[in-house]
């Protein structure tokens, strides 16, 4: 994989995270703490929000438990832009019990996967989880 980010739901959330990974990753990573930041490095910590529009290899979404992203539409927003990041590879890490949206999350993606591989006028079966979870 050649790029990758590391994915948290706010700027705060995001800080902290970045503050443990920079320790034993020092200069190998970036932190996005608003759109005027660049990605510096092949391995970027952000923010759901900031990450619109950006690609990735592989794409860690942390702590998308119901604690962190409930039921809401907001939530579901955040997650879906951060799943949506991914190019090859997804794991989305929790601890407890994972975000309802998870079930939904995985439904949406296998969908636009079917109709990206079948063309735009070709009907599509939605079947199992497209989505690797990590505890």
């Amino acid at each position: 994989m050649r790029t990758a980010a590391v994915i948290c739901k706010t700027a705060s959330h995001t800080r902290g995270f970045a503050k443990e990974l920079q320790k034993p990753y020092r200069g190998q990573l970036s932190v996005l703490s608003s759109r005027n930041d660049e990605r510096s490095a092949n391995v970027v910590v952000a923010p759901a929000y900031l990450v619109k529009g950006m690609e990735f290899d592989l794409v860690v979404i942390v702590d998308a438990d119901d604690q962190h992203y409930g039921a809401s539409e907001y939530d579901s927003k955040l997650l879906y832009i951060a799943a949506t990041r991914a190019l090859h590879r997804l794991v989305v890490v929790w601890a407890g019990e994972p975000s309802p949206l998870i079930s939904l999350l995985n439904i949406e993606m296998a969908a636009e996967k079917a109709r990206r591989q079948a063309g735009p006028s070709a009907a599509f079966n939605v079947d199992g989880p497209e989505i690797e979870a990590a505890l």
